[in-house]
């Protein structure tokens, strides 16, 4: 009974912050009034920061209804990618992505993004490129897991380990990277690196259902190389043309296009990987009561697998379709990412009289 007493105080508490009048209008209110609007088979989706607070205070879950957010990885604007992934695993039922942003006062004159950085040349064609490689990326490394401990039947351990080389070789390539810029021209980096993560996917499009390991070992270890290579020439030559007093604003948005990269490839890419495990997998024989009989578990390994093979073969074309993009970048003579600092004039030896 003092529990519910206590849960019923909460609910009012909610009410009243809700109704709480605001210019032009209190975002707890959007919450609180979408709450009774959604479908009870809904799937429902959130961004990170204070909207999520707000919709998991005043969202009220009902029987058939399903939500996702990013957790405790906080992670920047997942609703939208994480909606279009559940409307292609499931085309019938309504999806719903909340996301909200926070705008900061005009009267100061601040915002939280600074568009006209986008007018760069090289800053947008470094953003473009880093929204895709992480997008890249982070699938890889969340599908190669699941790839080994799926179809592949190896344990966790196993599966673990097999993605060990590619971190360090990544930190490898970064640092050798480091000292080629500004001796090797930019887009020989950044062609290079997307050459060899199209070629690390491809070598992971071919795994085989048996002995397995090797394969995703060696592509995804190439990829990584690649994306090492990218790394440090895409912020470099991306800030070098911009003014100073833009950077601050632009190293925010590279870093938010990053995370929503990563959101955004996983979420189509496991949207697609449903769908083609669906596609893969043979009709179903109807039962003695008319009930489907469930498949061998060996056919819905092979059309794992085979799903997992056709998304690296996607994911290979988009590397390779943005690889002559690289000729589009702006190299200046004297490019660098920070100007020097003028030295100061040495003093005179002798003071003149």
């Amino acid at each position: 009974e003092k529990i519910e007493k206590e849960v019923a105080e909460w609910w009012r508490v909610l009410d009243d912050r809700a109704h709480d009048e605001a210019d032009p209008i209190n975002p707890q209110l959007v919450a609180h009034e979408f709450s009774s609007r959604v479908p009870d088979n809904a799937i429902l989706t959130a961004d990170s920061g204070s909207g999520t607070n707000w919709w998991a205070q005043h969202l009220k879950m009902r029987p058939g209804m399903q939500a996702s957010l990013s957790g405790t990885l906080a992670t920047m604007g997942p609703g939208t990618p994480y909606a279009i992934s559940a409307k292609l695993a499931f085309p019938d039922r309504p999806v719903i992505a909340f996301s909200l942003m926070a705008v900061r006062a005009r009267r100061l004159g601040l915002r939280i993004l600074r568009l006209e950085v986008l007018r760069d040349v090289n800053f947008a064609l470094a953003a473009s490129y880093n929204f895709i490689m992480s997008a890249l990326l982070f699938t890889t490394i969340v599908f190669l897991p699941a790839v080994a401990e799926g179809p592949l039947g190896y344990d966790a351990t196993i599966a673990g380990l097999t993605i060990v080389p590619r971190g360090i070789l990544m930190i490898a390539a970064m640092l050798v990277v480091g000292q080629m810029v500004g001796k090797v021209d930019y887009r020989i980096l950044l062609a290079s690196g997307w050459i060899l993560m199209a070629a690390g996917l491809g070598l992971l499009s071919l795994i085989p259902p048996v002995n397995g390991a090797a394969w995703i070992i060696a592509g995804s270890t190439l990829q990584a190389i690649g994306g090492g290579l990218l790394f440090t020439p895409l912020i470099t030559i991306g800030l070098s043309t911009l003014p100073p007093e833009l950077r601050t604003d632009a190293t925010g948005l590279y870093s938010l296009l990053r995370q929503v990269g990563s959101a955004s490839g996983l979420a189509l890419m496991t949207g697609l990987l449903q769908v083609r495990i669906q596609a893969h997998l043979p009709a179903l024989p109807a039962g003695a009561a008319g009930q489907p009989v469930p498949l061998p578990q060996h056919l819905v390994e092979q059309a794992t697998l085979s799903a997992y093979a056709e998304c690296f073969r996607v994911m290979v074309l988009a590397a390779l379709a943005v690889t002559p993009a690289v000729m589009l970048f702006r190299i200046r003579s004297d490019e660098s990412a920070i100007e020097p600092v003028a030295k100061p004039a040495p003093l005179p030896l002798v003071r003149a009289e």
